[in-house]
């Protein structure tokens, strides 16, 4: 599936307990990078977990990477994530708005 900027789409991710009801520890795996930190759970599906989606936003596509922005307080990145086109392809779902 082609990407393109402002399309919305469904990451699978691994979903833990956070530090309050509403909130949830979120690990994105993907071919490049472990992303991981806390996401409302409006923009998640399938909680409770431990497997579910968060929904993002692609905010560029290049020959070598797709990026996507994501919801939420992440550790390691200001909440854009990058994978490869292949994995994206394999894994990215296409998503509507968010609930």
């Amino acid at each position: 599936m082609p990407f393109k900027s402002g399309q919305t789409v469904r990451i699978p991710c691994e979903i833990e307990a956070g530090p309050f009801p509403d909130e949830y520890l979120v690990t994105i795996r993907t071919d490049t990078q472990v992303t991981s930190g806390f996401v409302k759970a409006e923009y998640l599906l399938g909680v409770p977990g431990p497997r579910g989606l968060i929904e993002g936003t692609v905010v560029e596509v290049t020959a070598s990477e797709v990026c996507v922005n994501l919801p939420g307080s992440f550790f390691t990145t200001t909440g854009v994530t990058s994978v490869s086109p292949d994995w994206a392809s394999s894994n990215l779902q296409s998503g509507a708005a968010y609930g």
